[in-house]
């Protein structure tokens, strides 16, 4: 409670809570727990133990929050793991690996989800929420829908809030999407999406 307080909303305490696990923890790429009370207690954490502490914290100040990673049906279920929470405006993204806050949309239209996508649409691996039940163990809620249900339309309208003035970007960005397939389209889109947008 001390860190997040004074935080006016759920994303707020997330960044608080945030960045005092950067300031308060080194960094390692050696997973050794996914007990949220022993990775509290460590010196340097991996980053899918970051995770699993932040979405841990955030569930003790009662805001929603859970692990989401990739699974194809083996024992690794920690696989791109990244932290959801809930707040009033839906379902915020927070990938600790590559220091990214946002909405759901927001992360589908980041440079890290095409990997993603990747992962699911060709090697059929599934988008997985992991259900707490008691003491330490959890189920696998398959979320993939809520991923990649109507993705390109999605990414399209993080675009048109990304570009100022937003009527610019409709007849520029449909004049290079006329006559592609879907996933061509969609490729595009990631293309589009990933890199810093400047148009005049």
């Amino acid at each position: 409670m001390a860190i997040a307080e004074n935080a006016s909303s759920e994303y707020e305490a997330t960044l608080k809570l945030y960045q005092w696990i950067n300031a308060s923890y080194l960094l390692s790429e050696n997973t050794t727990t996914l007990n949220p009370d022993k990775i509290f207690r460590k010196e340097a954490i991996s980053p899918t133990e970051e995770q699993i502490l932040l979405t841990a914290l955030l569930r003790s100040l009662n805001v929603p929050a859970r692990i989401v990673s990739l699974f194809d049906g083996g024992e690794d279920c920690t696989l791109r793991p990244i932290t959801e929470f809930y707040t009033a405006d839906g379902w915020y993204i927070v990938d600790t690996r590559h220091a990214f806050i946002g909405t759901l949309d927001e992360y589908l239209s980041s440079p890290y989800f095409p990997k993603i996508y990747q992962m699911v649409s060709q090697e059929h691996y599934r988008i997985v929420a992991q259900t707490p039940k008691k003491g330490y163990l959890h189920e696998h809620e398959d979320i993939t829908d809520d991923f990649m249900t109507d993705l390109d339309s999605r990414i399209y309208a993080i675009l048109r809030k990304r570009v100022q003035p937003p009527q610019l970007i409709p007849p520029k960005l449909d004049m290079v999407l006329a006559g592609l397939n879907d996933e061509e389209r969609l490729y595009a889109l990631f293309l589009f999406a990933s890199a810093p947008l400047r148009m005049s």
